[in-house]
């Protein structure tokens, strides 16, 4: 007898502090700050397309890895002014920075359509901008960001004027951040119940 798998969705929880302080951070300042955090990984997750995306725009990148990932960053041609580099942390210290230190946060696309990355759901929960860089065409994030304005889908072919007024929109809409829906979708109980768990 086969055996169904329901894979559910990731489950994440909804901050009312971290949100606050999305909300009260000041988009004005320059240069747009933005952070990675996280491993990369060879073969899965790659840094090179997205450093060649926007290697050419005035964007400074906070990188909290590993090692070995800085170690991939720095393989590739950057300016290495714009690409600080952190060691990871905690969960609870990586969504307080998200909130009081950054006016975007980096996911980079697995090259596997069958990974979600979890870690950008925690992202769009903080209501700040989301730069995705999907590397695969069906990258399940895609259809993700149909949901969540806070969530720009960026290929190596996207236009970047057209991803900067997607942020900048994101900057001055920053309260209508779907709180509802994101509960909805990613807590706990909407996950379990869902799949009929309990």
């Amino acid at each position: 007898m086969a055996v169904k798998i329901e894979i559910g969705n990731p489950i994440s929880a909804f901050s009312k502090n971290v949100f606050q302080n999305s909300k009260t951070y000041n988009y004005n300042i320059e240069p747009i700050k933005i952070a990675y955090f996280g491993i990369l990984t060879k073969g899965v997750r790659s840094p090179n397309g997205v450093l060649k995306y926007f290697q050419n725009l005035d964007y400074v990148f906070h990188w909290y890895t590993n090692p070995d990932s800085k170690n991939m960053i720095l393989q590739n041609k950057i300016d290495q002014n714009k690409h600080l580099f952190f060691d990871m942390v905690s969960r609870d210290e990586a969504l307080e920075l998200m909130g009081t230190s950054f006016h975007c946060l980096l996911s980079i696309g697995n090259l596997n359509p069958s990974q979600l990355p979890s870690k950008v759901i925690e992202y769009i929960s903080t209501g700040k901008p989301v730069i995705h860089f999907a590397e695969i065409a069906n990258d399940p994030v895609i259809k993700i960001s149909e949901k969540f304005e806070n969530l720009v889908v960026v290929t190596k072919k996207s236009d970047p004027l057209f991803v900067n007024e997607q942020l900048t929109n994101v900057f001055q809409n920053i309260d209508k951040f779907d709180i509802n829906q994101f509960n909805n979708i990613y807590s706990a109980e909407a996950v379990t119940k869902k799949l009929n768990i309990f």
